[in-house]
């Protein structure tokens, strides 16, 4: 079981190592990874966000038997039954994937030859967003210039988008079954 690193209500402290933690797994946990601190267990009832917006309730997962998994072939040892009442199997890694569809990453500026005017901002916090103003100004700046890096990182972005258009309209609707399309009723 993934453990919560206690980010939820000590995220100012970078050093804290979740040893205080109150936090709790989502009852679908096993699908999500998400944990969630006590306000937020009672308001959501027990789902991260994420499984809410799905509308699955509590999911109900199981081991395999001797069978592999319908979808990818692969014998795993845990399942989850699909949501649409049908009784299927699907390992947890396929229903993840058609729940919540791996994002490749956005075109980032740093690789298309924007450099940060400030010394603050390394790669990793560029990487995780986490800026400080002076760095997304002069980035915003830079995304209106003509220069040869601009231009191929707008290129790449427009490609980015396209695709993952493709990508998204192309997966399977996480809300039928992928084996007998029985759709799942969301109350």
């Amino acid at each position: 079981m993934h453990q919560c690193i206690g980010n939820c209500e000590f995220e100012s402290d970078l050093s804290y190592d979740g040893s205080k933690c109150t936090c709790k797994p989502c009852r679908n946990h096993e699908l999500c990874f998400a944990w969630l601190s006590p306000d937020w267990f009672e308001t959501l009832e027990g789902s991260c966000q994420s499984c809410n917006v799905q509308g699955f309730g509590t999911l109900e997962f199981c081991d395999f038997d001797a069978t592999p998994c319908p979808i990818c072939l692969n014998d795993k040892a845990r399942s989850v039954k699909h949501p649409a009442g049908c009784n299927h199997l699907v390992c947890i890694d396929c229903f993840r994937e058609m729940v919540f569809p791996t994002r490749p990453e956005y075109p980032s500026t740093y690789n298309f030859g924007f450099k940060s005017p400030c010394n603050c901002c390394s790669i990793v916090q560029v990487q995780l967003d986490q800026c400080c103003e002076e760095y997304h100004d002069a980035e915003d700046r830079w995304t209106e210039t003509s220069s040869p890096g601009q231009v191929a990182w707008s290129i790449a972005c427009t490609f980015f988008d396209h695709n993952y258009d493709i990508k998204c309209s192309e997966r399977p609707d996480p809300m039928r079954c992928p084996l007998c399309r029985k759709s799942m009723i969301v109350t």
